[in-house]
């Protein structure tokens, strides 16, 4: 729009001539958010210009990881001179938006008349997409819970083998961390233990995890109950505490063959001669109670090992005094 201004009658002043100019700006306030997070653009338009400018018009554009709500664009109609109009727009990052990049959102207005200036009729802001700050630790402890297993139902002898399995379970609502297992398999004799370890990692929240294995055991094991102890450490996120599920035992009984072959002799009556795989005489003399006479076996037996150690102990140091 443009005015002319005394023109009518004697020439005494100048000729005026006024336009609309139409500014816009826009921003969220923000330089940097985070993914997933909501944003708000606040876009104005004002009328910079002498004279009214009409049908005006205002829109946004975005551009980068957001997806605005509506509405994103108006018509204002009518602008007078030096008034104002404001709005806003909202919208969401998204939330798989990578760090170190940024979106952005442009305004545009536009007018029906011809303006002074064109130049401002634009504007952007940019926001930069952030990962957000890591929150403090969690420094509550895990509960942890082992079980430990053999398939060994009343014994075993040497040379067999036994099937394991130790399992650990994350009892609490919460992680554990660094999870590890630690084992041994030990007798009643002086044996030195076997040691085991497994490392789990980290066990989510009512997580489960089996492991399961063999145990061989060799010719000339010395008999007797054995253990299978097992015990599973886990620490807190902020790993300045350790929890233990504490140790959990499982015992199995190893035989001695050779033993208890020994406890039913064959016995011959005068005067016969036994086929392979005959007892005879067997209504002559009563047999041998095996459960009854076992386990003095059993006690002589360890009396000899120790006996034979104690001998091999006497016999080096002989050799280290010499």
């Amino acid at each position: 729009m443009f005015g002319i201004f005394n023109v009518i009658g004697n020439w005494v002043g100048d000729l005026v001539v006024a336009y609309p100019d139409l500014e816009v700006s826009v921003t969220d306030g923000v330089d940097t958010i985070t993914p997933g997070s909501s944003d708000e653009f606040t876009v104005t338009v004002t009328n910079r210009g002498d004279a009214r400018a009409n049908a005006v018009s205002l829109g946004l554009s975005f551009s980068g990881e957001f997806t605005p709500s509506p509405p994103s664009s108006w018509e204002i109609g009518p602008l007078g001179p030096g008034e104002s109009k404001t709005y806003q727009a909202q919208g969401t990052v998204s939330p798989t938006a990578l760090a170190n990049t940024s979106f952005g959102a442009t305004a545009q207005a536009t007018s029906s008349d011809t303006e002074e200036s064109s130049e401002n009729n634009s504007a952007s802001d940019s926001t930069n997409i952030v990962l957000p700050e890591p929150g403090p630790k969690d420094t509550r402890l895990p509960d942890l819970q082992i079980t430990v297993w053999n398939n060994v139902n009343d014994f075993v002898y040497p040379g067999d083998t036994v099937l394991a399995s130790i399992t650990v379970a994350n009892q609490s609502p919460y992680s554990a961390h660094d999870v590890r297992v630690g084992g041994s398999l030990s007798n009643d004799h002086p044996m030195p233990p076997i040691p085991m370890e497994w490392k789990l990692g980290d066990l989510r929240p009512g997580e489960r995890v089996r492991i399961e294995f063999e145990i061989g055991l060799i010719q000339g094991l010395p008999g007797g109950t054995y253990h299978l102890s097992a015990e599973a450490v886990g620490r807190s996120e902020a790993g300045r505490d350790e929890s233990s599920s504490g140790w959990v035992t499982s015992n199995f009984l190893v035989r001695l063959r050779q033993l208890i072959e020994t406890l039913t002799p064959t016995i011959l009556a005068s005067d016969e001669t036994p086929t392979s795989g005959q007892v005879l005489g067997a209504t002559d003399v009563l047999p041998i109670d095996k459960k009854k006479y076992l386990p003095y076996i059993l006690a002589i037996s360890v009396l000899l090992y120790f006996g034979i150690l104690a001998l091999r102990r006497k016999l080096n140091r002989n050799a280290e005094e010499s």
